[in-house]
């Protein structure tokens, strides 16, 4: 007979199907920085709002009158950031997402052009072009919902 601690751990176990073994420890470590400061009896809703003005918010890169790019992901070679525009919904831009180069701060829209033209590092190019042949860039994988080229790129060891 399971008891009531059993049947939550296995819930939340099916929750990290897909990930790997380090966002599992890198969840725990957050959830564990968020749970420091809290009451005895954990309240959702005020858990949430403490996890966006502490986690969230320290992602923002850059803010302008019209909205603010926020760190989406993240590897060796770039980092991917979402634009959330304060004027108009981001139903309306085609493409919201943007990405910088680990030596430079210029923002570049995420495309296919762009990838191949900014990221020139010898030990990615050949495999980011055989990707972006067959993939668009922000294919993403259905179980860990991470973009394949992140995914990627993580695999590549440079030199």
């Amino acid at each position: 007979m399971y008891t009531y601690k059993d049947n939550i751990v296995k819930s939340v176990i099916q929750q990290l199907e897909g990930l790997s073994k380090l966002e599992v420890y890198d969840l725990c470590s957050t959830l564990e920085a968020l749970l420091l400061h809290q009451t005895s009896l954990i309240e959702a809703d005020k858990l949430i709002q403490h996890y966006e003005q502490q986690f969230i918010a320290k992602r923002c890169l850059k803010k302008t009158e019209k909205g603010c790019y926020y760190l989406y992901d993240r590897c060796l070679y770039i980092k991917v950031y979402k634009y959330h525009s304060f004027v108009y919904p981001n139903i309306l831009f085609e493409n919201t997402l943007y990405f910088t180069l680990s030596d430079d701060a210029q923002n570049y829209s995420f495309t296919k052009e762009n990838l191949l033209t900014h990221l020139t590092h010898k030990t990615v190019q050949a495999p980011l072009a055989a990707f972006l042949v067959k993939y668009k860039p922000t294919k993403r994988n259905p179980k860990t919902k991470r973009l394949f080229l992140m995914d990627l790129l993580d695999m590549i060891a440079p030199e």
